[in-house]
């Protein structure tokens, strides 16, 4: 194993936590939808909207962040 191998590992472990917090966002927006057409005849409010985008946006945020963790170089 090179030095080159030990800086791969961490940046592979990185790569997969990005890929499962993708799969966590993909979650997110599906329920979200179910959500947002179980209230499609109803009026939402903008802080209804807020709350419901709030844990998406999380999700989106921690997710780019990994990626970027991920595919750093260096």
């Amino acid at each position: 194993m090179t030095t080159r191998d030990i800086g791969y590992i961490p940046k592979t472990r990185e790569r997969e936590r990005a890929v499962i917090q993708i799969g966590e966002v993909d979650d997110a927006l599906a329920l979200l939808m179910v959500l947002l057409d179980a209230a499609h005849d109803q009026k939402m409010s903008a802080e209804q909207v807020r709350c419901l985008l709030g844990p998406l946006q999380e999700k989106l945020e921690g997710a780019l962040e990994r990626l970027r963790d991920g595919f750093r170089c260096g």
